[in-house]
């Protein structure tokens, strides 16, 4: 029987989680595991695992900002994809979360990218699922991505808020209206 539950420091899955979110994320896009820790403690961040039947499948990672709620991490272990996994994670967060707007960060499709193929796939995931393309894109930490909104009309000032708290004078975020693209620096 599959439910959601919070991670703790002394949750049994969490080696397994550590290991996941090494798998799915490439480490130019993962905060250290620890901090993702740290934030959880904080009520405007959840971290929250999936299990089926005691068996740790997946996980997402969210933070809550204003009427929005920002995807930050979903991965599904690579040996339990193509269940619903991954459906199960965004109906927790629909239910759990009914009067916010949720936002995604993907990568944007690029025809030269080594994993285009896992970018299409991605992206078709998000959109059979109730997600929408806001036209807006996000230069962060060298990485190009679609925001991608769900469940509420998208906030470009709440969205702007929330990434103001996260981005570093080191790593600052660039937001931009896609058809008037950025230039990567």
């Amino acid at each position: 029987m599959q439910h959601m539950e919070p991670v703790l420091r002394s949750s049994a899955c969490l080696k397994e989680l550590e290991e996941l979110y090494t798998e799915a994320f490439p480490a130019n896009e993962r905060m250290p595991f620890s901090q993702m820790l740290s934030l959880s403690k904080d009520d405007r961040y959840a971290l929250r695992a999936l299990k089926d039947d005691g068996v740790f499948c997946g996980f997402s990672f969210i933070m809550r900002h204003e009427e929005m709620i920002y995807l930050f991490y979903l991965a599904v272990r690579q040996d339990q994809r193509g269940k619903g996994y991954g459906s199960a994670l965004l109906d927790d967060l629909f239910q759990q979360y009914p009067h916010h707007c949720i936002c995604a960060d993907i990568e944007s499709p690029q025809p030269q990218a080594d994993n285009q193929l896992q970018r299409l796939q991605r992206r078709r995931f998000y959109l059979d699922r109730g997600f929408a393309d806001t036209g807006y894109g996000n230069l962060w930490y060298g990485v190009r991505y679609d925001i991608l909104a769900a469940q509420r009309p998208f906030s470009l000032h709440a969205y702007q808020g929330a990434v103001d708290l996260l981005q570093t004078p080191r790593f600052p975020a660039k937001i931009f209206k896609r058809e008037e693209g950025v230039k990567d620096e």
